[in-house]
């Protein structure tokens, strides 16, 4: 848009015939692919020769024009894919709480007793690992000697042990 005034420089120009500002519409809405010839081939030379066109392209500045409409387009349709992602993200984050809440609703009611000792493993695997993601520790460490936090695999493995043998001897009491 042009600075001092609230037209958008692809706006009809003081000066420019309707049938100036016409051609040009029919040239700009071409996008990436604008051409004279393209507007003279599907128009038919309604607008009139290549030699008209080639002028008012020149005395409008039709490319600096088509830029500056080219770059609002795409920021719009940034704009608008912004938005819809940020509304998609809430969906998806409603959706996902949903989810949890029956699925904590189920679990809930399943009983320890009826579970296998491989179920039972798996149950608390998951439950570590989303603990972890949720405060952004490392899930597996590779090398403990170059981790600088406190959490290294000896001690997963270690906390892991100490669970799993809690839940085990729930079972036998």
């Amino acid at each position: 848009m042009n600075s001092n005034t609230t037209e958008a420089s692809w706006d009809r120009r003081k000066g420019e015939s309707a049938k100036a500002y016409a051609a040009f519409c029919a040239y700009r809405d071409y996008g990436i692919n604008r051409s004279l010839t393209k507007v003279i081939q599907r128009y038919n030379g309604k607008y009139g020769s290549r030699t008209l066109l080639a002028k008012w392209s020149t005395l409008h500045d039709w490319v600096r024009r088509c830029y500056e409409y080219d770059v609002f387009m795409e920021k719009e349709r940034r704009r608008e894919l912004n938005s819809y992602y940020i509304k998609m993200l809430k969906r998806h984050a409603e959706q996902a709480k949903l989810i949890q809440e029956k699925a904590l609703k189920a679990l809930q009611k399943v009983d320890p007793e009826t579970l296998t000792n491989q179920e039972l493993l798996k149950y608390l695997e998951i439950g570590m690992k989303i603990e972890r993601e949720t405060l952004c520790l490392p899930i597996e460490i590779d090398n403990p000697q170059e981790s600088n936090n406190n959490f290294t695999e000896a001690k997963i493995s270690k906390e892991i042990m100490e669970k799993t043998e809690a839940l085990l001897n729930l079972r036998k009491e």
